[in-house]
């Protein structure tokens, strides 16, 4: 099963897009911001991210570029 990495400072949305794509049929872990997601990588390699641009504390394009 392809595991989703969702990171999303709206919790709302978040967990939109967890359940709408869990009913597809995929893994989905979630981040609330760019630091956690870095931390989610590690932990979980996801296939693929889903990822706000503007959120608190380190923002989407500031986190890819960690990678």
């Amino acid at each position: 099963m392809k595991t989703i990495l969702v990171v999303e400072d709206d919790k709302n949305q978040r967990l939109w897009y967890k359940q709408e794509l869990e009913r597809e049929g995929y893994n989905v872990v979630t981040a609330g911001d760019g630091t956690d997601c870095i931390k989610m990588v590690d932990d979980y390699l996801p296939d693929i991210i889903v990822m706000d641009i503007v959120m608190p504390k380190m923002d989407g394009l500031e986190s890819m570029g960690k990678f």
